[in-house]
């Protein structure tokens, strides 16, 4: 039987969609959209109820010699009390959870950094405004030498949620040789989560930034200015920075 260029066209589009199931279930089916992202990381980490995406941020990317961008999806979301953040990355077909950034899951509320911002969320419908407090401390075993309070100012993102922007500049190798207690007071939270952190363990300047937990405190305000509640939340360093 031959067919006619109608008949022919149906077939071609038939086959094409029957070759892009096909490569999806080799992959894996990856997710293809933030709700399939969602339940994909809520079977991977046990969690009981539905995950509801609040709030999403695409970014494109690509590295040296690649010839298509990626694209990353960094994802805060809740299920009942529960909240999380996590980060996905796309290159064409393939979808899955970028491990870069280490996944959050907190109870009642949540504080994570992803590329610039910090993201609070929690029961916040109710208030207006908040202000994130974020302490560094630059310490010699157990001695505090140093320590230092950002105040960043909130901007309401989603219902449940806030971002608080901070500085990617990074300084120059002009002080990465110094001592940390010897760096100038005026680093900005980007460069103090990554220079007061250091350590340096061998004659040929072996240098590696340890984990520590920033303790953080937000408070949340309403139309009034009136205080409503305060959170004493945490954030890791390497979010801070290595985003």
């Amino acid at each position: 039987m031959t067919l006619n260029r109608k008949g022919k066209t149906v077939r071609n589009l038939a086959l094409c969609v029957l070759l892009g199931v096909l490569l999806h279930a080799l992959m894996g089916f990856p997710p293809c959209t933030v709700r399939a992202m969602c339940r994909q990381f809520q079977a991977s980490r046990l969690l009981a109820g539905e995950i509801e995406p609040l709030h999403v941020r695409h970014e494109r990317y690509g590295y040296s010699g690649d010839w298509v961008y990626r694209v990353r999806t960094f994802i805060v979301a809740k299920s009942g009390e529960t909240y999380a953040s996590f980060l996905y990355s796309r290159n064409l077909l393939q979808n899955e959870i970028d491990y870069h950034y280490t996944p959050k899951i907190e109870q009642n509320a949540l504080c994570a950094a992803w590329n610039g911002t910090i993201y609070a969320t929690g029961p916040f419908a109710e208030a207006d405004s908040a202000i994130l407090e974020i302490k560094a401390e630059l310490r010699n075993r157990d001695k505090v030498l140093k320590s230092k309070t950002f105040t960043i100012a909130g901007e309401r993102l989603e219902n449940e949620v806030f971002g608080f922007p901070y500085s990617l500049d990074m300084l120059g190798g002009g002080l990465s040789g110094w001592a940390p207690e010897d760096l100038p007071d005026e680093l900005s939270l980007y460069n103090i989560a990554r220079l007061w952190y250091g350590d340096y363990w061998d004659e040929d300047g072996g240098h590696g930034i340890r984990h520590a937990d920033l303790p953080c405190v937000l408070t949340l305000y309403d139309g009034s200015g009136r205080e409503l509640e305060r959170y004493d939340l945490s954030i890791d360093n390497y979010e801070i920075f290595f985003n």
